[in-house]
């Protein structure tokens, strides 16, 4: 049996997702799971990007969908992506993700 790696406890959340980057447009879908650190995202059919490629991601469902996530593909298998935080934008203006849920 392998050793736990993942340094965030993920939580099972279903929540609908846009990606987007230049070479294959807007691409909506849903999560898996999220934690601290990332999101797992569901997809019938993988992109064509390599690993460490960045993209963006809105979350749909929530009551701020004008965040923009940065995102970063860390793993991807059968099922999907496995997409790493790097920071967010709100309003042209970059923040990291541990800024965010914090009062300023």
């Amino acid at each position: 049996m392998s050793k736990e790696r993942r340094i965030y406890r993920r939580k099972l959340v279903n929540a609908k997702v846009l990606l987007i980057h230049p070479a294959i447009g807007q691409f909506q879908t849903y999560t898996h799971d999220i934690s601290n650190g990332g999101v797992f995202v569901l997809l019938q059919k993988l992109p064509d990007l390599p690993l460490a490629t960045e993209l963006d991601m809105h979350l749909l469902d929530s009551e701020q969908d004008d965040i923009v996530f940065k995102m970063i593909i860390a793993r991807m298998d059968k099922f999907g992506l496995g997409l790493k935080f790097l920071g967010y934008e709100k309003n042209g203006k970059f923040y990291t993700i541990q800024t965010l849920g914090k009062k300023g």
